[in-house]
C-alpha cells in the first residue's frame, strides 16, 4: 500500500479508532500497530494515516457526532426563528428562505442521526 494515492476520507469515529490503536503498546513498550498496518486496515495511504495518528485531536478539525438532544435543539431554534420572521408584518423573503433552509438541514441531520446514512 506504500505510495498509494487515496481519495478516501476518514470520519470522526475512524480517526479516533486509528489514534487509539496507534497508542496501544505491548508489554515491552513497543507499538502494536504501525502506521503502515493502520493505513492498510483503514484503506488510506500511509501519509494520510500518519497525519491522523500524529494529531492531538480529530482529523481535519471534525467535531464528534451530535446527540439527538443537540439536533432537536437546533431544529427547535430554527423553527422559532422562522416563526418570528413570519410573525413580522413584512418578513424578508430572503430571511424566511434562509430559516427554512436551516430547518430543513436540522431535520436532515436528525433523520441521519436516527436512521443512519
Amino acid at each position: 500500500m506504500k505510495g498509494k494515492i487515496s481519495s478516501k476520507l476518514l470520519d470522526y469515529a475512524e480517526c479516533a479508532k486509528a489514534q487509539q490503536m496507534y497508542q496501544e503498546l505491548d508489554s515491552r513498550g513497543r507499538r502494536l500497530h504501525s502506521v503502515a498496518s493502520l493505513a492498510e486496515l483503514f484503506g488510506v495511504g500511509e501519509t494520510t494515516m500518519y497525519r491522523v495518528v500524529t494529531r492531538s485531536g480529530p482529523y481535519r478539525n471534525m467535531e464528534p457526532p451530535k446527540g439527538e438532544d443537540e439536533v432537536a435543539e437546533e431544529a427547535a431554534a430554527a423553527l422559532e426563528r422562522l416563526k418570528a420572521a413570519m410573525a413580522e408584518e413584512t418578513p424578508g423573503l430572503t430571511q424566511a428562505d434562509q430559516m427554512l433552509t436551516e430547518l430543513s438541514e436540522a431535520e436532515r441531520k436528525a433523520k441521519e442521526l436516527l436512521y443512519g446514512k
